[in-house]
This record gives structure tokens, C-alpha cells and sequence, in this order.
């Protein structure tokens, strides 16, 4: 009798399993961020949906800063970004013109949009909005993890910083879970019909998704990746 060994850690409230596909040992961890930000915050609440779509568009999502005004209306402005990599960790940082409806509030700010994604399934999203006497922070994990050649589970889950005032914390809580629930539903069905191209035709209004794809090319193995990329043709306009 023979049992196969998974290597398992506990990480920010979530159970993490190795995986490689020839049976590797780990090259790299996940720090635990979520339970390292300071200050009072309201509970974790979570969405969950089964996705006819591929993780590599589901991560690259979050590159995509031209569909943001288009598709969300929680953006008021395309923002500008920045990446900075760090072997398997990726940091994106935005300048979003963010509709403060998104907390139930009127009006607009532009503020930093922190996104930290650790390989293609984990990513923390964390933004400090300044609105009169308050400050309101948001912070977000996903988790998107393949179930089969077609198929992903994605889990969002979502919390704010406690204002000091109940009222408020409850409104802005539920404000800002319904609107990123609102804008997965509108990715998703994007997600689910596209097709996912290995050499698409890049423009400059795509911005950094050229650069993550290099990026996440590391956790592919690469005979496979380069065979699968020499054999398909490069997409034309």
C-alpha cells in the first residue's frame, strides 16, 4: 500500500495544498497577509461560483485596467498602473477614480488600488479611500482554484475597516461586498464565452497583460507551454 504526501499549510484562514504537476517539491510559499493588517475589521463575507472559464483569464482580470470604466461602474476613468514582480509574487498598483457608490456614498476620489497575487490562484486587494473625516479601507482575498480542463472555483471574500460608527460600517460593508459581486457577474459572463488566445494581438490600450503573461508562464511547465505556444498561430486584427 502506497499513499501519495501533499505538502498542506494554514495561511491567512486558508487550508493551502501543493500541487506540481510532475510531483515537485514546493519553490515558494504564501506569506500570511490577511491576518497581518492592523486594526478593527468587520467579518469576512464571501461569494463562491463554479465558472465555465480558465484561471489564466480569471487572474489576468485584475491587469486589465481598459475594461474597468467600461464594464464597472464602480471606476469613473481608465487608471493608470504599475507592476512590479518579484519571482512567483506580482504587485499591481492603480490610480482608480473610484465612484463612491461603491460605499453608498455620492461623488468620487481617485485613490491606490494595492493588488498582490501570489502565483495564479491567490490575490489580496487592499485600497485606503479618504472621504471628508473618514478614512475607509477594503480589503479583499481571492482564491480561484481549477476543477478541470474547463472549469474553475472562484472565492471572493470581503471586509472593511471598522468606521466607529455602526451604522456607517454596516452600509459601507454591504455597499462594497454587492458591488464587487456585481462586477464578478459581469466578468463572468465574459469569462465563460471568450475564447482564450496563448498569442493575442496586443494593443496599448491592454497595458500590463503582455507583461503578466510572461510572468505566469513559470507556473506552466514549460515543454508543454512551449508546445502548446509554437503550435498556435498568432492572432491577427
Amino acid at each position: 500500500a502506497k499513499l501519495r504526501l501533499w505538502t498542506v499549510e494554514e495561511v491567512s484562514g486558508m487550508i493551502l495544498v501543493w500541487f506540481h504537476d510532475k510531483g515537485e517539491p514546493p519553490t515558494w510559499s504564501v506569506p500570511d497577509e490577511a491576518t497581518a493588517i492592523e486594526g478593527d475589521w468587520t467579518d469576512w463575507k464571501e461569494t463562491r461560483w463554479k465558472l465555465r472559464a480558465r484561471i489564466q483569464d480569471v487572474t489576468e482580470n485584475d491587469l486589465d485596467a481598459g475594461h474597468l470604466p467600461v464594464l464597472h461602474d464602480f471606476a469613473a476613468s481608465t487608471p493608470t498602473a504599475e507592476l512590479q514582480v518579484n519571482g512567483p509574487q506580482l504587485k499591481v498598483t492603480m490610480n482608480v477614480e473610484l465612484n463612491l457608490s461603491t460605499f453608498g456614498l455620492p461623488g468620487s476620489v481617485i485613490s491606490p488600488l494595492y493588488t498582490t497575487k501570489h502565483g495564479l490562484s491567490i490575490g489580496f486587494i487592499h485600497q485606503t479611500v479618504e472621504v471628508g473625516e473618514h478614512k475607509i479601507s477594503s480589503w479583499s482575498l481571492g482564491c480561484t482554484t481549477p476543477i478541470d480542463a474547463e472549469h474553475v472555483d472562484l472565492r471572493l471574500l470581503h471586509r472593511i475597516r471598522k468606521t466607529g460608527n455602526e451604522q456607517l460600517d454596516q452600509m459601507i460593508d454591504q455597499n462594497y461586498f454587492s458591488t464587487f459581486k456585481k462586477a464578478v457577474d459581469e466578468d463572468a459572463v465574459i469569462w465563460e464565452n471568450k475564447a482564450y488566445l496563448m498569442r493575442p494581438q496586443l494593443c496599448e490600450g491592454d497595458g500590463l497583460i503582455g507583461h503578466f503573461r510572461k510572468w505566469s508562464r513559470q507556473f506552466y511547465d514549460e515543454t508543454e507551454f512551449a508546445a502548446a505556444y509554437d503550435a498556435t498561430p498568432a492572432s491577427t486584427l
